[in-house]
Formats: C-alpha cells, sequence, structure tokens
C-alpha cells in the first residue's frame, strides 16, 4: 500500500496533560515501508519537536530533537520523572531481522523528580555510608544530570537497554537489560555512583584509574542494584558489597539483567 500524507494540526494531546502545537507532519509510505517523514511541532506551544527520516548510506535513519526532553518523554507516556534538558534519538529503521530496531538517545541538562527506584536506592540502609550528606539532600527528590547515553534494540515484543550511562555532579548511574512487553517483565541492572564529579576525576589518575574505574560512567565507588519483576510493580535490589568496591571488581558483584545477546524471552 502506498500512502503519501500532508497533516496540518493546531493541538494534539499526549499524555499526562502534555500537548503538542501547531504539529505538521508529512509522511510517505511505499508497499508498507515508511520511506519518508518530515515532522515538526511546539511542545506545550514553547519548546520545539522535529521528527524527520531520512536515507543514510542506504539505510532508513529516524532522527528525533527536542529543546525539553522531558515534555518530549511525556507526550509518548516515556518516563514522566524527567523535567527539563534537550535531547537527540537516533533509530536505525533497518538495523535487523524480525523489524527489530537499533539506536540511541542522547539527553543534556536535565532533573530527575521523584523517580520510585531512584529513591528506593538512595533510601537503602546499606547505602548510607557511601552518599552520606547528598543521599539526604537527594532524597528531597530533585537531581540534576549533565548528560544521558542510552544504546537500546527493541523488536518481538522487547527493549533491550546496552550499557546506558548518566551522570551529573553529585550522582552517576549505569544502567543495562531487558524489558519484556509481551510477559510485562522488566530485568535490568546497574550502578548509582555517588559524587559522580570527585569519583570520575579520581578514575583519571594513570594506570590506577584504568584499574579502580569499571564501564564509561562509572566512578570508583558505587552501589549496584537491580529492577526485577512486573512492570506495573517492580522489585529494587541493593547489593551493598558493592558500596566499596572499586569499579573492576564492582562488575563482580553486580546485578545483572540478561544479556543483550541472549535469546528473546517468550
Amino acid at each position: 500500500m502506498n500512502i503519501d500524507m500532508d497533516v496540518q494540526v493546531d493541538n494534539v494531546i499526549g499524555y499526562y496533560g502534555t500537548t503538542l502545537k501547531q504539529m505538521r507532519v508529512t509522511m510517505q509510505k511505499r508497499g508498507g515501508e515508511l520511506v519518508a517523514l518530515d515532522a515538526e511541532g511546539q511542545l506545550n506551544g514553547k519548546a520545539p519537536l522535529a521528527v524527520n527520516l531520512k536515507r543514510e548510506k542506504g539505510k532508513r535513519i529516524l532522527r528525533a530533537e527536542t529543546g525539553n526532553a522531558g515534555d518530549a518523554f511525556r507526550l509518548v507516556g516515556f518516563y514522566r520523572q524527567v523535567q527539563g534538558g534537550s535531547a537527540t534519538l537516533l533509530v536505525d529503521m533497518d538495523a535487523g531481522a524480525n523489524d527489530s530496531k537499533s539506536g540511541q538517545l542522547w539527553a543534556q541538562d536535565f532533573e530527575v523528580v521523584s523517580d520510585r527506584v531512584l529513591d528506593d536506592v538512595l533510601s537503602d540502609q546499606d547505602a548510607a555510608a557511601a552518599f552520606g550528606q547528598k543521599r539526604r539532600q537527594n532524597r528531597r527528590g530533585r537531581i540534576t544530570f549533565n548528560k544521558l547515553r542510552a544504546p537500546f534494540t527493541v523488536g518481538s515484543g522487547q527493549f533491550v537497554l546496552q550499557d546506558a550511562y548518566m551522570n551529573g555532579p553529585t550522582l552517576g548511574a549505569t544502567m543495562r537489560g531487558r524489558v519484556n512487553f509481551e510477559q510485562d517483565t522488566v530485568d535490568l541492572g546497574g550502578t548509582y555512583v555517588p559524587l559522580y564529579g570527585l569519583n570520575s576525576a579520581l578514575g583519571q589518575i594513570p594506570i590506577l584509574g584504568n584499574l579502580l574505574v569499571g564501564r564509561q560512567g562509572e566512578g570508583i565507588v558505587g552501589i549496584t542494584f537491580a529492577i526485577k519483576g512486573s512492570l506495573s510493580d517492580p522489585a529494587v535490589l541493593v547489593n551493598p558489597m558493592s558500596v566499596v568496591a572499586p569499579g573492576i571488581f564492582r562488575q563482580i558483584f553486580e546485578f545483572q539483567g540478561q544479556p543483550p545477546g541472549a535469546g528473546a524471552q517468550r
């Protein structure tokens, strides 16, 4: 089926009361395949959102950019705890078989507000020694991050996160694992790093820093965690052994989601 569409809509209502105003979309499908897309609008009538699809080196690449990452996430019903920031999303529409796609999400200068999982980790008694005063400040519910990078694949009813990281002046985090939408389950693991700036600076020491620090985004002292169970009410598990473990050893203790290369769960 071939489709050519050119649409203008004054107001589109998304999730959590978010709107996209002055939306314009042009789209082409050929043989049921999306071959061209150009869309733009204003999130809540303020920040720009632009989406386009172009061919690069024979592949269809979807690119989305916005001046307000938090509003963009809420518009599509994804992680409403983010506020502000800018974001760029790149998706390779022809990355693999069975309609699977791969992509990367970048975000800069945003805040995470009232996140239940983050609060569970920070409020764990075994985390108190590592987070100290910053732990008490972070529990006030608003944490600033400078950047986020999240590589992922999606397909066959699953979303696989591959070594994502985000960091800020007081806290950093890494995460990897799998969300199975068909089974309504989540299996993620990662590390929270308190005082990211100081931790990361220690990791820059030649030779010694390479031995101490683990994956990109991790510092020397961190707390590993897992998020497992149903999507609607996952359990948060904290590994206290990792509080004083250097990065190279923390990976041994770390809770792991299912490896990205593992077969699909059905």
